[in-house]
């Protein structure tokens, strides 16, 4: 500890080890964020058929387990049972399929939150294909 203290006691030595320290903090930060997915990628709008809209998409995955979060909406009333998610990748290759079960009537201007968890290793998902289940 003290060839530590002697080394930091002239100023130029002092800013070394700060700016070391700053980018290791840093590249931790980064290495954090790329590799433990707390990211959380942004989707566009799909338009499932031309009245079913899915918004708002979010897929995220803590402790194993990957949740994709929407909400749908519709033009004119429907009832729908559920949408089938086929997540694929980059082959275009499902790789799981969940089901965002709705179970219900929907009108126009009403939002449906869809949530649909896996504990699949997803990690390759390129894109996400919709199918209406009835």
């Amino acid at each position: 500890m003290r060839k530590f203290m002697s080394i930091i006691k002239s100023e130029e030595n002092r800013k070394w080890v700060i700016g070391i320290g700053v980018l290791m903090i840093a590249l931790a930060a980064f290495i954090a964020y790329s590799i433990l997915g707390m990211g959380d990628p942004k989707f566009d709008d799909v338009s499932v058929t031309d009245n079913i809209t899915i918004s708002d998409i979010h897929v995220l995955t803590e402790e194993g387990v990957t949740t994709y979060t929407g909400t749908l909406t519709v033009k004119e009333s429907e009832t729908i049972d559920g949408i089938k998610l086929n997540i694929l990748d980059k082959n275009n290759k499902v790789i799981v399929t969940l089901i965002g079960y709705v179970g219900r009537n929907v009108i126009p201007n009403d939002s449906i939150s869809i949530k649909a968890s896996t504990d699949e290793d997803i990690s390759d998902m390129h894109n996400i294909t919709y199918e209406l289940t009835k």
